[in-house]
């Protein structure tokens, strides 16, 4: 009878051996994942605000503005000159 009590004993005693080494194999596992994940955020540069004058990019925005506006013109001048040409070779 004993022995019945001391191998049911054992057999538990397995069991959470195998139970524990597994939650030991995942909490390396987390803490390699997690060291991994500290090591790449402290290799990217750290992101700060704009140091550029509001103003600045102001002027800029409407400087690109005005050589967009003064670029659609020149594409619709172009297109109505290509238009034409191609009108002309038609007739």
């Amino acid at each position: 009878m004993r022995l019945r009590e001391a191998s049911a004993h054992f057999d538990g005693c397995q069991e959470r051996w195998y139970a524990l080494a597994a939650l030991q194999e995942r909490i390396a596992s987390t803490v390699s994942v997690s060291a991994e994940r500290m090591r790449m955020r402290e290799d990217q540069p750290a992101v700060t605000g704009s140091s550029r004058d509001p103003e600045a990019l102001e002027a800029e925005a409407a400087q690109v503005r005005e050589q967009e506006a003064e670029l659609a013109a020149r594409q619709a001048e172009a297109t109505s000159a290509m238009e034409e040409a191609a009108e002309g070779e038609e007739a």
